[in-house]
């Protein structure tokens, strides 16, 4: 029955002119920020050449690139998010798909994996722009590899939240930007401001931007990783239980 929903999800999503509108508007504003990153490089190619410790061109695109990614596509997931269970409740199909032989957890499953797979796509898309440099120039390839794992990371935890913003919700508007919203707060929380040390360093590990760091320097943290992990199943286990009570 997942897999069921799943299907339907994708082709309702990719049917719509809206799913195509985002990915065309990712792609083009991932475009003009590869090009400015590579722009730059070329810039400071004589200094960077200068200067043994300096970074490789890997280093020097890789966090330009992948930081304004993520936030283009953590920005994204309230769009695409929004009609996912919102919508059916306000065109009257949600009660007729509680009415069907399915669990809250296979709804919000396949509802998901259909948004992550549409999100996935915007992804890998823009990760080809980088490679192309590959045909030219060793790239660190597991750098980018790590890189494209945090954004995407960062992506899913924060579809997720769209997820169960979209459960709560009424209208498909109201669950936008009430995910808009709880990411814009954790966005903010993440780049500290605090007065007091502690907790500033609370902050930031509740917040999005700082656990993407490590991942932009080609590390992988399981730190970072249990923190993205933990907090998209938490929203999806709330979205489940909702939808699970509205089925009861």
């Amino acid at each position: 029955m997942t897999l069921a929903i799943f299907h339907r999800e994708l082709r309702s999503q990719f049917a719509t002119p809206l799913a195509w509108v985002l990915l065309a508007t990712v792609q083009f504003l991932a475009a003009y920020v590869f090009l400015i990153s590579f722009e730059d490089f070329l810039l400071h190619q004589e200094q960077l050449r200068a200067d043994a410790r300096s970074p490789g061109l890997t280093a020097f695109v890789v966090p330009r690139f992948f930081a304004p990614l993520g936030t283009m596509l953590v920005l994204v997931t309230p769009l695409i998010s929004m009609r996912l269970i919102a919508g059916e409740r306000q065109a009257g199909t949600l009660r007729l798909l509680l009415s069907a032989p399915v669990d809250g957890w296979q709804i919000v499953a396949g509802k998901y994996l259909a948004a992550l797979t549409q999100l996935s796509v915007a992804l890998a898309i823009a990760c080809l722009m980088p490679l192309t440099l590959h045909a030219f120039v060793a790239l660190d390839l597991g750098a980018l590899a790590a890189a494209a794992l945090g954004v995407w990371l960062a992506g899913a935890a924060a579809l997720a939240l769209g997820v169960y913003c979209s459960a709560v919700a009424g209208h498909p508007l109201s669950a936008a930007v009430s995910t808009f919203g709880l990411l814009l707060l954790l966005w903010l929380i993440g780049g500290g401001g605090a007065p007091r040390a502690e907790l500033t360093e609370l902050s930031r590990y509740i917040g999005l931007p700082g656990h993407l760091q490590s991942f932009l320097r080609g590390l992988i943290d399981t730190r970072d990783l249990a923190y993205f992990v933990v907090l998209g199943a938490a929203a999806l286990t709330l979205a489940a239980r909702h939808v699970e009570r509205e089925r009861l």
